[in-house]
């Protein structure tokens, strides 16, 4: 990824970590395109010799001059940091530098193994807290950046520190141009890596967030609603694959409960109840809200759980349409 680099040293004195007014230890700050990161360079000076605007020690003394050599050679010690870091192919950021001056050794971690670190938590979750719809529709996402990542930037996986605002449009242009996802969905899938961002973040494996003045707002859908006549054509319609006529009358049982497909095939035999009125309800919760929801069965829906009730076996195996019993 292409990004104009700005690499800034700075020497400044830290009052509050002095031990007397004549010690002030000297501090290092790295800023590498806006971000810092700073260090003590493990030296002090008394402030009386201290030239606040140029940061370097002021004096003919001769340990004012090996002060200022020294400074120099942490100086050195900065851009040795970044080009060590362009030679191995690594994100430069100034915590990256701080610490190959420290001797530390970070690990950076790369964007598609955090998508599968999180998408593993969320698979050890499911069904308990996401739904298996939620947990596809993350794999699916992953799928696209790694094609993204590929086509677009020709390799293999990216480095957090490396992602920025240019970044995410250009993901979002490409889901647009070349997988052809209308705007919403297009949406839903950058949503999904931000979420995978701010696990990072939350982490500390990224501290530059790349969705700053990114918008993610989806836009309202018209949606258009069966008329009665419609709805009745449908239930009259004759179907003669079973498979088929499975389908509709799970369909048209949803239109008369209110409830979305993935919860008709959570229904169970004990989900249906007599309310208080002596009718027959459904007590369920929502696989997508987790909220209860208490449903009267009206005649038509009846009607399809008893069309049901001595069905031992569907086409459909992964619906449980068919072991709802009705109760007399």
């Amino acid at each position: 990824m292409s990004e104009r680099q700005t690499l800034a040293i700075l020497f400044y004195l830290r009052r509050d970590k002095g031990k007397s007014d004549a010690e002030v230890p000297i501090y290092m700050r790295i800023t590498v395109n806006g971000q810092r990161a700073e260090m003590a360079i493990h030296r002090i000076i008394n402030p009386n010799h201290w030239n606040n605007e140029s940061g370097i020690p002021r004096g003919s003394r001769n340990e004012y001059k090996q002060l200022g050599e020294y400074l120099v050679l942490m100086r050195s010690k900065v851009y040795q940091a970044q080009k060590s870091l362009i030679e191995d192919g690594k994100p430069v950021t100034s915590i990256a530098i701080r610490n190959i001056i420290q001797g530390k050794t970070e690990k950076q971690h790369k964007l598609l193994e955090v998508f599968d670190y999180h998408n593993r938590l969320m698979e050890e979750k499911t069904p308990i807290q996401y739904s298996t719809a939620t947990l596809t529709r993350f794999k699916t996402t992953r799928k696209h950046l790694e094609e993204f990542i590929t086509k677009h930037y020709k390799t293999d996986d990216m480095y957090l520190a490396q992602l920025n605002h240019e970044f995410v449009t250009n993901l979002e242009h490409y889901l647009k141009t070349v997988k052809e996802c209308n705007h919403n969905t297009t949406v839903k899938y950058i949503k999904n890596l931000k979420k995978v961002i701010n696990l990072a973040r939350k982490n500390d494996w990224l501290i530059r967030d790349p969705f700053v003045n990114f918008s993610t707002a989806t836009k309202p859908v018209k949606r258009e609603f069966l008329s009665a006549e419609e709805l009745k054509t449908l239930e009259e319609k004759e179907i003669l694959l079973p498979r088929l006529s499975q389908v509709r009358d799970i369909f048209i049982f949803s239109c008369y409960t209110g409830l979305a497909y993935i919860d008709v095939l959570k229904l169970k035999r004990d989900n249906i109840v007599r309310g208080i009125d002596g009718e027959k309800w459904i007590f369920t919760s929502r696989e997508k809200t987790l909220t209860k929801s208490n449903i009267p069965l009206l005649p038509k829906a009846l009607e399809i759980i008893d069309k049901y009730k001595d069905v031992n076996y569907s086409p459909l195996s992964d619906h449980r349409l068919t072991n709802i019993s009705y109760l007399s």
